[in-house]
């Protein structure tokens, strides 16, 4: 948690977005994970429901008790692996169209990718209704289908030895 765009996400996501958030979802809670926490990150710790556990020793713990987990990417490059591992996990991930860069081949249904503020508080409200429970087993399941097709030992072993022959 001291790259540069991840901060930048984090505290973008706090003092922009959470708010409106907890306007709707009074109780929800964002959990923040991550080694080598900033000074920046850390002020936020036990307020507002916001807890900094920094590095743990297993993120999935994390990720798998999460309704749905965020990735609000502002800036940076390239496949992001906090990505990749919440939906190897089948958990429903909402990210920016930032976040989403580097993966090929998306359809639409494997993660849920905003455009702006208002689409992000918009499918971020949606998502946390226990209406969309559904909706969110379905998408984390196809999020992991997707990571085990195009990101699995076997598929990714294929595609370098196809770079060979």
């Amino acid at each position: 948690m001291n790259y540069p765009p991840n901060v930048e996400a984090v505290t973008y996501f706090i003092e922009n977005i959470y708010g409106k958030i907890r306007e709707k979802h009074n109780d929800v809670e964002f959990h923040i994970i991550g080694g080598y926490v900033t000074e920046e990150i850390k002020k936020y710790d036990r307020k507002n429901s916001i807890y900094v556990h920094g590095f743990v020793e297993d993120a999935a713990f994390y990720l798998q008790k999460s309704t749905v987990v965020i990735a609000p990417m502002r800036n940076g490059a390239g496949l992001q692996n906090k990505i990749i591992q919440a939906m190897y996990l089948g958990c429903p991930v909402i990210t920016s169209e930032i976040g989403a860069d580097g993966l090929q081949g998306l359809s639409g249904k494997e993660l849920v990718v905003y455009k702006n503020d208002k689409d992000f508080i918009n499918k971020l409200i949606y998502y946390l209704n226990s209406e969309s429970e559904e909706e969110r087993v379905q998408l984390g399941n196809n999020a992991r289908n997707y990571i085990c097709k195009y990101y699995s030992y076997n598929s990714v072993r294929k595609q370098i030895l196809s770079l060979f022959s």
